[in-house]
């Protein structure tokens, strides 16, 4: 993802520590993996906890496939957004959590392009 928004023309930032990434010293975002998990009743359930960001301006949630090897999709929550600390997405989701979905982080490294002022089209 680094690497991705780095080729875009972002610049970011990686706090080993924390796991924090800083785009373009413009705001800090946190990479949340939400496992697939299979339930007694045979459906799958995910967790996305974002209290692992509360320092960050945005929480980038990977929503993982069922054997957790791929990525299914992106939530982009911001901080601050009316969601709870904890989401589980489903199959189906209120517009309020779909608005964030995203099948890509296309829409992000666009955002974080750094361009200057008359190049940006």
């Amino acid at each position: 993802m680094i690497a991705e928004l780095r080729s875009q023309g972002a610049l970011v930032d990686h706090n080993p520590r924390s796991g924090a990434l800083t785009i373009n010293q413009e705001f800090a975002a946190a990479l949340v993996i939400a496992r697939c998990r299979t339930r007694a009743n045979g459906r799958y359930s995910r967790l996305i906890r974002r209290e692992q960001a509360t320092q960050c301006n945005l929480t980038i949630a990977a929503r993982v496939t069922p054997d957790n090897r791929d990525i299914l999709d992106y939530h982009l929550l911001p901080r601050g957004d009316e969601l709870r600390a904890n989401i589980r997405p489903a199959r189906e989701n209120s517009i309020v959590l779909d608005v964030h979905r995203f099948e890509s982080l296309n829409y992000l490294c666009k955002i974080s392009r750094k361009v200057r002022i008359g190049d940006a089209a």
